[in-house]
């Protein structure tokens, strides 16, 4: 169904949006090597995700909206455990909106369901390994 395909679509540009402008906002802060290249992994593997969509990563860029929430909410984060967790907070609720969408939109084509499935997979592993540094 042409509604399943453009929900589950959209819920994966907001989390490819909004992990992308976290792990960059985060990138400076981190002290610890390993976890860094970790983020600038992930981005990557994000990055490689925004062309599959269709969206113009410099757009992400300038989401202000985005930005001025994590400055808020990484006033706060003053050493690699918090970063870690403001991450593996940040992962856990693209989670839970991209199950849920994906186990709604049962009519979504094969590609955007592909997409689903790879941006669930990155979470997952983002979340996983970023809990080293917690």
């Amino acid at each position: 169904m042409i509604n399943d395909n453009i929900k589950l679509k959209s819920t994966c540009i907001s989390a490819v949006n909004e992990n992308i402008s976290m792990l960059n906002d985060i990138y400076d802060r981190v002290e610890n090597q390993s976890f860094k290249r970790l983020i600038k992994n992930s981005c990557t593997k994000h990055n490689m995700l925004c062309m599959h969509l269709g969206i113009n990563i410099n757009k992400i860029r300038e989401n202000h909206g985005t930005k001025i929430l994590n400055a808020v909410k990484l006033k706060n984060c003053t050493d690699d455990k918090k970063l870690a967790e403001f991450v593996a907070n940040g992962c856990n609720s693209s989670l839970n909106s991209l199950c849920h969408s994906f186990n709604e939109c049962k009519g979504a084509n094969q590609k955007t369901t592909e997409i689903a499935q790879k941006l669930i997979k990155i979470e997952e592993n983002l979340a996983s390994d970023v809990r080293r540094y917690l």
